[in-house]
């Protein structure tokens, strides 16, 4: 899964970078109390959730959001693992997401209650979860090759070219739409 905030609040997490830690905490929240949704006859359902926070983005541009790799369903207490149904739909857990962020940066006083309201009154929030990639049960190799990609650091020296000029040329691996452009020039 990918959690993603709205640029707005991006900022704090650049100077303030604790709020990873409290973002990845209040991302799990909002997971677990998800599945409890989804499984109420479960006495405090326990998903499995790895969450990496990360800081860039393609071109090397800032980009707080966090990468999370959680089982498609919970443990009970006695350690049984209950599979939810493949079409679940998520979209509960990206409110669940959105509320929580608002409330712990309020309660951080990151930002002011009149702010809240006015990401609350957005037609598009900028909070947005993928869940797009599944791993199936049992496929180690596609697992490893997605911990790998959470894991990955900022920036690939693969992707730099030195340039004549002192610049550096970096490569992004897709279009960013934001920048309009493949590729990076950095000095």
């Amino acid at each position: 899964m990918v959690f993603t905030i709205p640029k707005i609040l991006r900022k704090h997490f650049l100077f303030d970078r604790a709020l990873y830690g409290e973002l990845s905490r209040v991302a799990y929240a909002a997971t677990r109390e998800f599945f409890a949704a989804q499984f109420p006859s479960i006495e405090r359902p326990i998903p499995a959730m790895i969450v990496a926070p990360q800081s860039f983005g393609n071109l090397l541009n800032f980009h707080a959001h966090l990468n999370a790799v959680s089982s498609l369903g919970v443990f009970d207490q006695e350690g049984t693992f209950h599979a939810a149904p493949g079409d679940l739909d998520f979209t509960p857990l990206e409110e669940l997401f959105r509320e929580r962020t608002l409330n712990m940066m309020l309660r951080r006083e990151a930002i002011t209650p009149e702010r809240v309201e006015l990401l609350r009154n957005w037609q598009h929030s900028g909070f947005n979860l993928n869940t797009t990639r599944r791993v199936a049960a049992g496929d180690r190799q596609s697992l490893e090759t997605l911990l790998q990609y959470i894991e990955r650091p900022p920036v690939s020296l693969r992707r730099l070219t030195y340039r004549d000029d002192g610049m550096v040329h970096y490569q992004g691996s897709r279009f960013h739409p934001g920048l309009g452009r493949y590729h990076q020039l950095l000095t």
